[in-house]
């Protein structure tokens, strides 16, 4: 019977958490962010930016961007926007998530299935016990 509290206790956070759905996508300035591989180098600095997409209850995309200039390498010159905006401090940044994923909250719904399902789960369980 603990048990069965546990997963539903599991269940009901991963849907209060899913809701609106989470893309999920972060992509890193100065890296390739078509391979989301935060370790992999393609430009002459390392990260400085981090951007990330998360999918409003509408279906509307919400990017949000950290920048840092304790991440700027010596070649990486800043920008002229401060260190909230979307402008980030490299030159080449590849990090455009909504360009490169321009579909990323289409399947955002089908994010909130899992933690569903592991709601019903719990419950299915707690009464066949």
């Amino acid at each position: 019977m603990r048990n069965a509290a546990v997963l539903l206790l599991v269940g009901v956070l991963g849907v209060l958490l899913a809701k609106g759905g989470v893309a999920g996508l972060e992509c890193y300035s100065c890296h390739d962010c078509a391979t989301l591989d935060p370790n992999e180098n393609t430009r002459k600095c390392y990260t400085s930016c981090l951007a990330s997409v998360t999918c409003k209850d509408d279906g509307q995309p919400f990017v949000s961007r950290l920048c840092s200039v304790t991440n700027k390498e010596a070649g990486c010159s800043p920008s002229q926007s401060s260190a909230n905006t979307y402008d980030c401090y490299c030159n080449d940044d590849l990090c455009d998530v909504m360009q490169l994923f321009p579909d990323v909250c289409d399947s955002a719904p089908a994010a909130t299935l899992a933690p569903l399902a592991l709601l019903l789960a719990a419950l299915l369980h707690s009464v066949l016990a």
